[in-house]
């Protein structure tokens, strides 16, 4: 019973994670923040998943890790761009493709 409700909550945070990240896409701001949600729940399923099959924790560390330098790297980015522009919406800038 647990299995099948663990299922669903992941799977409607999911729905919610794209919903926000493809329709709230006004901000760059929002879009970093739903994606590190994303990554969070990745987190917690892998975690979950772990514990059921191995019981290690150490690569979830690892992809904590990986998913806090990303994050800062993101921010970093955001600063640069908000430095260089004046804001941060994504209506602004000019992508020459």
């Amino acid at each position: 019973m647990l299995n099948v409700f663990m299922v669903i909550m992941y799977l409607y945070i999911i729905i919610f994670c794209m919903f926000n990240y493809f329709y709230m896409n006004k901000h760059l701001l929002c879009l970093l923040l739903s994606l590190e949600f994303f990554m969070l729940l990745v987190y917690y399923m892998m975690n979950y998943m772990l514990m059921n099959v191995s019981g290690e924790f150490y690569i979830g560390l690892y992809y904590l890790t990986i998913s806090v330098c990303e994050g800062g790297l993101g921010l970093s980015l955001l600063v640069m761009l908000i430095r260089s522009h004046g804001n941060e919406m994504i209506n602004s800038f000019i992508m020459n493709i």
